[in-house]
């Protein structure tokens, strides 16, 4: 949404439109709207913490929203990268598991792209979490018109995900 058009709808509200979200372009696509973004436990899959935004900010610059702070561990997509992060981590006594990103001159070496795939298997589990979310829960986008409410939505999700994740380990454990 342009800025005039939100200027325009600042003064005149309509009922349609959502003015607290934002777009951003992911791959060549454009998106319009908001972003979910969880920490999870790797062994139980339960969400420690979560961070409701709209789609504008880049996920880099949430990871420190979504750490709990007592990690041995962390593990993450490429998109998470940056040299002076791992290296921080790293120095305060955490695995970096954060995947390894290629750029247009300088692509992933074997064993950069064989170190990433074994990551990626622990990352999964994030992934799970929001396969979860979209497909048993039914939550593939977020349809309130304020971020408010759509953060509330998120927020009822994560509890809910967090409930039967915590039903079936105990089940499992019985």
């Amino acid at each position: 949404m342009s800025k005039k058009k939100r200027e325009e709808l600042e003064k005149e509200s309509s009922s349609q439109i959502d003015t607290d979200a934002h777009s951003t372009a992911k791959r060549g696509k454009k998106y319009f709207g908001y972003k979910g973004h969880i920490g999870t436990d790797v062994g139980s899959k339960i969400i420690r913490k979560r961070q409701f935004t709209s789609a504008q900010p880049h996920d880099s610059q949430l990871i420190e929203d979504v750490i709990s702070g007592d990690e041995k561990s962390i593990f993450a997509d490429s998109a998470y990268s940056s040299k002076k992060r791992k290296k921080r981590y790293r120095k305060e006594g955490i695995y970096c598991g954060i995947l390894d990103k290629g750029t247009r001159s300088k692509a992933l070496s074997k064993s950069q792209k064989k170190r990433n795939k074994k990551k990626s298997i622990v990352r999964s589990a994030v992934e799970h979490t929001f396969a979860y979310m979209k497909e048993r829960q039914n939550y593939k986008k977020a349809r309130a018109k304020t971020f408010e409410r759509n953060r509330f939505v998120f927020d009822m999700n994560c509890i809910i995900y967090n409930i039967m994740r915590g039903s079936y380990l105990l089940k499992t454990i019985s």
